[in-house]
């Protein structure tokens, strides 16, 4: 099975009626070139002017994809299995639309907690019982 990387290069290849592993070599070199010319003239400089936005971005990109996901797989369940009326079939489509509010509701009740003040204390505690255990051990040691 391809990796969705190598699948869009196929499909490019195809459908311009290129040979794949030509096609290859040639997008190899290409970047090769271009990686020669970014280490000559210093490019790696640059990164820190846009490794917040790449990064803000990748992670918006990376948040939106799940959620198309998770709506089309919300929608196939509700096209295979519509809601019935009747009290002897289970609505497969209800459980599911149940389970996906409830994941919902958990991911962002997670987040507020992990932003919650008490989660300071916590780590005070943390870090305070890890001392004190290192220092335990290191008295009982002498």
């Amino acid at each position: 099975m391809y990796c969705r990387y190598s699948l869009s290069h196929v499909t490019l290849a195809n459908r311009h009626g290129l040979d794949h592993l030509s096609f290859r070599l040639w997008v190899g070199a290409w970047m090769s070139l271009i990686l020669i010319f970014v280490c000559i003239f210093n490019g790696s400089y640059l990164v820190v002017f846009i490794t917040r936005f790449t990064e803000e971005l990748f992670a918006s990109f990376i948040a939106v994809i799940f959620i198309i996901q998770a709506i089309t797989k919300i929608y196939n369940v509700w096209t295979e299995f519509p809601v019935s009326g009747e009290e002897s079939e289970p609505n497969v489509f209800l459980m599911s639309l149940l389970l996906f509010c409830a994941t919902y509701t958990i991911a962002v009740k997670l987040k507020e907690f992990k932003d919650a003040p008490v989660i300071n204390v916590i780590r005070f505690v943390i870090y305070f019982v890890t001392l004190s255990y290192v220092h335990f051990i290191q008295a009982d040691h002498f």
